[in-house]
């Protein structure tokens, strides 16, 4: 019973000194600041507030102002305040080191690459295959590591840097000369264009599905417009040279020793006669990509070796206008579709529809873009292109 008396007495007195003076919770004897009514001191653990849903949060009730939890379906601190509760959300830390891939690698030697991609400074990277078949890495941990892929393959790689807080991605080009006659994508032609003109010095071919028209004479002689997939490319094969290729041919042709170049502001390889040859096939289909003048409008800003330039690709307008000085197709007329962008309609003189009328209602069209000194332009290759 004494024993009991003491221990009241105990709590009592201590009860007195709480309500009198500030209290710290501590491994170690420690001062509370004299601001603070409780102090916890550590510098090996943390304050651990109750942890609930937002549901369970809700449930409280009559929470005073100022009460505070750990919500664990947003994964936030919240606080009340007088009317309604409010989050503490911080920033996320570390998040990742931006992922820088390196420069694209195309038309290599041999079946083996070294890559170049940036060492994290705060995350792990690790390297995938986006695109390509057969290839594989050496460590893709590493940033510099070794890749293996198969002759005649392009592959998209990625490097992707990630911390708890997210990651960062980026994607490199790494392409193997095929084996024989390099044949490679106009994407991959398109790409070895940056800012000066060019001459294909190796044994190189392309291939493509002609998508300009021979017959109604709106591109110019010696002209024809290849699309593979969504890059398209202007090849000139010299004014005396006849159109004869028609919509839907596939060609393959050996490029050695032509010129890729900036014509007038958009890109244009230059081959010679002898190298046209008969196609492989005939009759293959190019789906057009429906686009605003808008899109078309921005796309045309990108510079010309870039990967998904779509200069000289089908692309289909919907709802579009046409104005002009006159009534005819002939020359150079305004394309609206209220998209925000208006693109020059551009028919040649000597098409066999320059004199006939375009339509007076709003109509959809299907044709290519490209810039012409500095003007965005858009051509349609027949009639049976406006619907």
């Amino acid at each position: 019973m004494k024993k009991i008396t003491t221990l009241l007495a105990a709590f009592i007195f201590l009860a007195g000194i709480a309500r009198s003076q500030s209290v710290a919770v501590s491994g170690t004897p420690v001062t509370p600041d004299a601001s603070a009514m409780l102090e916890v001191n550590s510098t090996a653990k943390g304050f651990l507030p109750p942890r609930m849903t937002t549901v369970q949060r809700d449930a409280i009730s009559n929470p005073a102002t100022g009460l505070m939890i750990y919500n664990s379906t947003t994964g936030c601190l919240n606080y009340r305040s007088a009317t309604a509760w409010l989050e503490l959300c911080g920033t996320c830390s570390p998040l990742p080191t931006t992922a820088n891939a390196g420069t694209d690698q195309l038309n290599l030697a041999g079946t083996a690459a070294t890559l170049a991609g940036n060492t994290p400074v705060n995350g792990t990277g690790l390297w995938s295959i986006v695109s390509g078949a057969g290839g594989s890495f050496v460590n893709a941990s590493s940033p510099t590591s070794g890749f293996n892929g198969v002759a005649g393959q392009l592959y998209t790689l990625r490097w992707t840097i990630s911390t708890p807080c997210g990651n960062s991605g980026d994607n490199v080009d790494v392409g193997f000369a095929a084996a024989g006659p390099n044949r490679i994508t106009l994407r991959q032609l398109r790409m070895q264009y940056q800012g000066q003109n060019i001459k294909i010095t190796t044994s190189t071919q392309i291939t493509g599905v002609v998508i300009s028209d021979t017959t109604e004479k709106n591109v110019s002689r010696g002209t024809v417009i290849l699309q593979q997939g969504t890059n398209g490319m202007k090849v000139f094969f010299g004014g005396t040279a006849a159109n004869t290729y028609n919509i839907g041919d596939s060609i393959l042709i050996d490029i050695t020793g032509d010129s890729l170049i900036s014509f007038r502001g958009s890109l244009q390889l230059v081959a010679t006669i002898a190298q046209r040859t008969a196609p492989v096939a005939t009759g293959k289909t190019v789906a057009p990509r429906t686009m605003t003048l808008a899109q078309i409008d921005t796309s045309l800003n990108a510079a010309l070796g870039s990967a998904w330039h779509i200069e000289n690709t089908l692309c289909k307008v919907l709802n579009t206008t046409i104005s002009g000085l006159t009534a005819n197709y002939s020359g150079e007329n305004n394309m609206n579709d209220g998209s925000g962008s208006s693109i020059i309609l551009f028919t040649r003189s000597q098409a066999t529809f320059a004199a006939t009328a375009y339509p007076t209602v709003a109509s959809t069209f299907i044709g290519f873009p490209y810039v012409f000194d500095i003007k965005k332009e858009y051509q349609i290759r027949t009639l049976a292109d406006v619907q």
